[in-house]
C-alpha cells in the first residue's frame, strides 16, 4: 500500500512539476517493511556485540539495524550515503506499550536502539535495556551516521525520544 501510495505520488509530481519530482527522486525513496524476524549470521553479531551473550530484544534490535542498512542498499545502490537524520512520527519506544498501557512488544520493530539514550523520563527496566544497546555499531549496521540527528513526534508519551530526550529551555 504504502510502495503504491509513493509510486503514484512520483508519477504525479513527474507530470506536474518536474522540479518537484527531481528533488523527491534525488532524495527519497519508499523502503521495503523492515522486520526483525530475520537472521543474522553469527559473525554481524560478533562485529555488533563482540563476545558477549545477547539477549532476544538485542538479537531483534540488531537484525532490524541490518536489515534497514539491506534496505537502503537495494532502494539507494551505488548512491547509498549514510543516513544522517533520523525521524520518527507516531513510533512506539520501550517499553513498547501502547496508549493503554498494554504490552505490544512483540508486534514492535525496536528502532528506538538507532536513537540515543539520554535523560528523560523512562522506566529503570527499559533505560537498562537500551544502555547496553552499542548505538555506534548498530547505526553502523544500519548505514545511519554515529552523529545524525533524531527527531521524534508524538502525542501519548509512548513514542520513540518521548523519555529518551533532553528537555530543551523554553520548549513546552
Amino acid at each position: 500500500v504504502v510502495k503504491k501510495a509513493y509510486d503514484t505520488m512520483m508519477k504525479y509530481f513527474e507530470a506536474n512539476d518536474a522540479g518537484f519530482w527531481q528533488c523527491l527522486h534525488t532524495f527519497s525513496r519508499c523502503l521495503p517493511f523492515i522486520s526483525s524476524e530475520g537472521s543474522i549470521e553469527a559473525a554481524v553479531t560478533q562485529k555488533v556485540f563482540g563476545d558477549k551473550t545477547i539477549n532476544s530484544q538485542e538479537e531483534r534490535s540488531l537484525c532490524t539495524a541490518v536489515e534497514l542498512g539491506r534496505a537502503l542498499e537495494e532502494a539507494w545502490g551505488a548512491t547509498l550515503r549514510p543516513v544522517d537524520t533520523l525521524f520518527a512520527l507516531e513510533r512506539l519506544g520501550a517499553p513498547y506499550r501502547n496508549i493503554r498501557g498494554r504490552d505490544i512488544g512483540e508486534h514492535t520493530e525496536p528502532i528506538d536502539c538507532l536513537f540515543p539514550l539520554v535523560e528523560g523520563n523512562i522506566n529503570e527496566e527499559s533505560r537498562a535495556a537500551l544502555a547496553r544497546m552499542p548505538l555506534e555499531a548498530l547505526r553502523s549496521a544500519a548505514h545511519v551516521t554515529v552523529d545524525a540527528k533524531s527527531l521524534a513526534v508524538g502525542d501519548g508519551g509512548n513514542e520513540v525520544g518521548m523519555g529518551k530526550v533532553v528537555s530543551v529551555p523554553g520548549v513546552g
